[in-house]
């Protein structure tokens, strides 16, 4: 089954080496017993692992976040035919907010929630909670 995915421009070298992780290499590759598991996609990007394990699992239901609003719109193009993954364009942390770096001229690199390694260069994003439930 072939996976079309949408790279923004000039950025197919950047992207390369990931397609090549995730879907040649399989460095997600999991074994997992529940046929229908959920799976959350933390960093999301534009959806290239989110794409690997919908087609590894198809019956799952799929919660893809990705923080950058640079990069939400490749990740819900890239995964708008698939019914089983749900996208948010939140990042996660613990409180009210956690402080977020987007890079100005590039889509999906070198993003972080970390402020320490920005300096004072951040935006606040909203953040979620996620409790385990049983």
């Amino acid at each position: 089954m072939k996976i079309p995915i949408q790279i923004p421009d000039g950025q197919l070298d950047d992207y390369r080496f990931l397609i090549n992780e995730i879907f040649i290499q399989q460095i997600y590759r999991v074994n997992l017993t529940n046929p229908d598991p959920l799976i959350i996609d933390v960093g999301a990007n534009i959806g290239i692992s989110t794409l690997y394990f919908c087609k590894k699992h198809p019956n799952a239901k799929i919660l893809a976040f990705e923080a950058s609003k640079k990069c939400f719109p490749w990740l819900t193009n890239n995964t708008k035919k698939y019914q089983n993954i749900s996208c948010f364009n939140v990042a996660l942390g613990e409180g009210e907010y956690v402080y977020f770096y987007e890079p100005k001229n590039r889509i999906g690199f070198g993003s972080s929630i970390f402020r320490s390694r920005v300096g004072n260069e951040y935006k606040k994003s909203l953040a979620m909670n996620i409790r385990r439930v049983k």
